[in-house]
């Protein structure tokens, strides 16, 4: 019986062995990393960015990084990677450039006379396009509704390997100072989830 239950045991640790060398060998034929895992996109905020100092300086810090993120990545995508289905390949069905606005991007749903404030926080690897049909809903009933967009996200994969929740963090600030700057004394709700739950808390 001790004799059976080892054959087992060391017959499944070799099966396990086997599965994770093939597993291995066959990630290792893959191609390399594209140019989208690779990009250095040097114009996202920092929490040590001391020019930023309010949500239109990070708006226009935004801008500066998508234009980067048109030179470094879609213009310098591959034959191969010209997909009809590309994230980023201009004009795909998937290129999120095809909206209007580009919800990729931070953006604002303006109130005259607002009820509150409302700021959205996406979750980690999203954008805040993940939150637009809350915000449209939001707007409608009288809010003023903010849709950040975290650093290292919305852009290329890359970003999220040099981002920190310092960054995060600090560009939640902003935003929150830019909704109780604009709605006054009216209420702020925050809605996040994922990561952008802990960011609200």
């Amino acid at each position: 019986m001790v004799r059976a239950l080892k054959t087992m045991i060391y017959g499944f640790v070799g099966a396990l062995i086997t599965l994770l060398a093939l597993g291995i060998y066959t990630l290792n034929q893959k191609s390399g990393l594209k140019i989208w895992h690779t990009a250095n996109l040097d114009e996202e905020f920092s929490a040590q960015d001391d020019d930023v100092l309010c949500f239109p300086d990070y708006i226009a810090l935004e801008y500066r990084l998508f234009a980067q993120l048109e030179k470094e990545v879609y213009d310098k995508i591959e034959a191969e990677d010209r997909l009809p289905i590309s994230r980023f390949h201009r004009d795909s069905l998937s290129d999120p450039d095809r909206w209007k606005p580009n919800w990729n991007r931070s953006y604002e749903l303006e109130s005259d006379n607002p009820k509150m404030g409302v700021l959205l926080i996406h979750g980690l690897s999203d954008s805040p396009y993940s939150l637009r049909n809350i915000g449209e809903h939001l707007h409608s009933k009288g809010a003023h509704v903010l849709g950040l967009r975290v650093p290292g996200h919305g852009t290329s994969p890359s970003g999220l390997t040099r981002v920190t929740w310092q960054d995060m963090s600090a560009a939640v600030a902003i935003a929150m100072h830019h909704l109780k700057e604009t709605v006054g004394e009216r209420p702020i709700y925050v809605v996040g989830y994922s990561n952008g739950g802990a960011l609200a808390v």
